[in-house]
């Protein structure tokens, strides 16, 4: 039995280096989905998965070139401290 699943997002992302320590912790929607990303850069950049409660840090991911991730719910990232961090997200339901 094959899953069917609807895609409301996709979008590549480029983000530069920074010295923020993290990006704005956010929800991609407010309806239920879970998100995925596709990594195509090898400078670091680790998603970090956040309680919805009081914003601690549940998980973090560093992530290499080609890994991929999938989760849900409140995240930001702390941006690479060299080159260009490229993702695919894909949030689906």
């Amino acid at each position: 039995q094959k899953t069917a699943y609807e895609i409301p997002k996709r979008d590549w992302s480029s983000d530069v280096c920074s010295s923020d320590l993290f990006s704005i912790p956010h929800v991609d929607h407010e309806f239920d989905h879970t998100n995925m990303i596709f990594y195509f850069s090898n400078v670091g950049g680790a998603t970090v998965l956040l309680n919805r409660e009081d914003s601690s840090i549940t998980d973090e991911y560093e992530p290499n070139e080609d890994d991929v991730i999938i989760f849900k719910g409140l995240h930001c990232m702390k941006p690479s401290a060299f080159g260009r961090r490229i993702i695919l997200i894909f949030t689906y339901i």
